[in-house]
């Protein structure tokens, strides 16, 4: 609070850490996790087609990938950008890419003749050609694919996970705590994968993976806190947050996590700024910082705290913007007064 007013845009607590430290942190938990936990980790197959020239007129072609994928533990960082990003790299462990061609024609002999002499071309028996109903119409189709090719060591899986679409929440057990991210909500493309791609086959490879998580929902868990056995104030207990990073006019750049506690929900995300009287919410030569809503402590967390019989109430100023304030009302006082040297013969 400055000056009286309140600037945390009536949200409950707001942490605010540097983007250094705070992807130093990361980097420390996946060079330790990513070797250590064999419980995350998956395998992505990922088929991609791109229709290519007609051959011979009539037959339609498509260029084929076929991606086989072990990937381990993933790498967060976040960005501050203009769309507002993170990096997810995730180490492809092993995998094998195959490149093919499938070709199809109508039914006729014209369009036979035609992939058999693909057929031939490519030392393939003419038997590769197979009748498959596409459209509720019976169709020729060639389809091959060359030898697998094992993907190169230094290969990575990256997703670019815009941070608005990030929301922290309690997990079934309410005394635990976890960041998560969803990994539907991400575009992929394969890094250091040696293997020629078009950016038509990138999009696609990208559509693929985004289909597998998909259809085999997986979340990454950042980080958890454990709060069982904890006694603390509801309203210092988080319930649901959002994150944002943040680049101040002065250059800073830091990761911002806007808490709700006391079982109320996060706000839309186009509230997530504090009031822009505050420019720098980290101190010079701090690290981090914690704001809270004067709200909460004369509401909620000094009228619980205070013990011995004190009784404080927090006054409401009616407003969002003004800071909330408090006052004692009494409180009951025990001790012994020596009288003894007092006349009782005097009133």
């Amino acid at each position: 609070q400055m000056a009286g007013k309140s600037v945390l845009n009536n949200w409950d607590v707001v942490f605010n850490m540097t983007l250094d430290k705070i992807n130093n942190v990361l980097k420390s938990q996946y060079d330790t996790l990513k070797k250590n936990d064999t419980q995350y980790g998956g395998k992505i197959t990922a088929d991609t087609a791109i229709q290519g020239a007609n051959i011979a007129t009539t037959l339609l072609s498509y260029a084929l990938q076929k991606f086989d994928i072990n990937y381990g533990y993933p790498e967060l960082q976040f960005l501050v950008n203009e769309s507002n990003t993170g990096n997810l790299n995730m180490q492809i462990t092993s995998g094998t890419v195959q490149n093919g061609n499938r070709y199809v024609g109508e039914n006729n002999d014209t369009d036979r003749q035609n992939l058999e002499a693909l057929a031939t071309l490519n030392s393939l028996p003419t038997s590769d050609i197979k009748q498959e109903t596409i459209d509720g119409k019976a169709k020729l189709v060639l389809e091959y694919y060359d030898a697998a090719t094992p993907l190169d060591t230094t290969a990575t899986l990256q997703a670019v996970i815009k941070i608005e679409q990030v929301q922290g929440l309690v997990d079934d057990n309410d005394n635990i705590l976890s960041v998560v991210l969803n990994m539907q909500k991400g575009t992929f493309q394969p890094k250091n994968i040696q293997i020629d791609m078009s950016d038509q086959q990138k999009v696609a490879f990208s559509a693929a993976v985004q289909a597998y998580f998909a259809e085999q929902p997986v979340t990454f868990i950042i980080n958890s806190l454990d709060l069982t056995g904890i006694t603390t104030l509801a309203d210092l207990k988080p319930h649901q947050f959002l994150f944002k990073a943040l680049k101040t006019q002065q250059g800073n750049e830091m990761l911002q996590l806007f808490i709700q506690t006391n079982q109320r929900n996060a706000f839309d995300y186009s509230q997530t700024f504090i009031d822009s009287s505050v420019t720098d919410p980290i101190p010079e030569g701090a690290e981090a910082s914690l704001m809270i809503n004067s709200r909460i402590l004369f509401s909620g967390i000094l009228p619980e705290s205070l013990q011995g019989g004190w009784k404080f109430t927090g006054n409401n100023p009616g407003n969002n913007s003004t800071a909330w304030n408090g006052s004692f009302s009494g409180t009951n006082v025990q001790g012994s007064v020596d009288l003894s040297s007092l006349d009782s013969d005097v009133f």
